[in-house]
């Protein structure tokens, strides 16, 4: 069944998605994806895509996932889908991001496939129902079993000025808090003007700090970077988080580069997918390196394998998400790593998973 189904996403269902406007099937998708709060609907979709054998069970933020393979934040933005994703087997959904106030984001199109490269080029700029309709959406889910691990990533509106943005964050927070695991600070993505900047440490310590305070059940934080940062830079935020009780880093976000890509696009905005996949773990191993192990580090940027997984793992990171190889791979994505990671697993005489985290690249 899993041949069939990956065979028939690659030879039949991507070519026909992939003839039209990718943000308009993304759009699409996800409204059917609504169809998820059918219990039938549901069983099929558990039946066919969900992992359940438990071999590969790891410990997140205090949290027991049964694989460690999540999804990444910009798939479902104001929390529609959340039962669907879950039926895709990922233990572990990142929602969001979600600003303060309703935006439209950059204008259309802002999403451009670079198929040869199995990458995307998005310039979407937080585009969000706001924190009011996301919160509505998050409540109608509550007669559904949750995924194991949902976090939240929050964005700043594009109109909000830097010196606002910690109390904008803070804001989104004490709306949100009861309704995550963990939340996300985004100061990386690309596509909102400034943003990056927040990622200067003065900056970053203001909205840690004004998050702290708002934080009263006390979830775990973590922040979002950038993979083009030096790791001089990354290392002045990497201080910045473990003196302020940041519980982690979500690396990376999507990148301003376009080395190594095969395909000639003249499109501006972030590059996730392959070509990100290099640059990503470096940062995941000097991420660890660096704090010894003291942050809980997301991976995510251009894992497109179950190798992709492992070596993320070694890296040092706790979990990771996916994204763009959800869109080139399909559905079957996550039971299909799961078996296959399994069998690395199984060839270099590891059992559990935290044998393999963080056990270093050289390896």
């Amino acid at each position: 069944m899993l041949r069939i189904g990956q065979g028939m996403y690659r030879k039949l269902i991507r070519p026909l998605l992939f003839q039209f406007d990718s943000e308009g099937v993304h759009n699409t998708a996800m409204s059917l994806a609504r169809l998820s709060s059918l219990p039938l609907f549901h069983l099929i979709q558990q039946t066919a895509c969900g992992y359940r054998e438990g071999r590969l069970e790891t410990d997140f933020i205090g949290r027991k996932l049964s694989q460690p393979i999540g999804l990444a934040a910009g798939f479902d933005k104001d929390a529609i889908a959340i039962p669907f994703f879950k039926s895709l087997g990922f233990s572990l959904i990142e929602l969001g991001s979600v600003t303060r106030e309703p935006q439209p984001g950059n204008p259309r199109p802002r999403i451009f496939r670079c198929f040869s490269d199995r990458a995307l080029i998005n310039r979407m700029g937080f585009p969000s129902e706001g924190v009011e309709k996301f919160i509505s959406n998050f409540d109608a889910t509550k007669k559904f079993q949750l995924p194991e691990t949902v976090g939240i990533n929050i964005g700043k509106n594009k109109d909000t000025p830097l010196d606002q943005a910690a109390s904008e964050y803070a804001d989104c927070l004490s709306k949100l808090e009861n309704r995550a695991d963990y939340f996300v600070v985004n100061v990386s993505s690309p596509n909102t003007a400034d943003l990056r900047k927040l990622q200067e440490t003065e900056r970053l310590r203001e909205i840690l700090l004004a998050l702290n305070q708002s934080n009263t059940f006390k979830k775990p934080l973590f922040v979002k970077i950038a993979p083009d940062l030096s790791f001089s830079e990354l290392d002045d935020i990497l201080k910045v988080c473990i003196d302020l009780g940041v519980s982690g880093v979500v690396a990376t976000n999507t990148t301003f580069s376009r080395e190594g890509l095969k395909q000639k696009i003249d499109q501006q905005g972030g590059l996730s997918g392959t070509p990100l996949f290099k640059r990503s773990l470096k940062v995941v191993e000097h991420i660890h390196g660096s704090t010894e192990g003291k942050l809980a580090i997301i991976g995510v940027g251009g894992i497109s394998s179950a190798h992709d997984v492992f070596s993320m793992l070694q890296a040092g990171a706790s979990c990771v998400q996916v994204y763009t190889a959800l869109i080139y791979q399909g559905p079957m994505l996550v039971r299909k790593w799961c078996r296959q990671l399994e069998k690395l697993m199984l060839k270099e005489g590891i059992t559990k998973i935290s044998q393999l985290q963080g056990m270093g690249l050289s390896r």
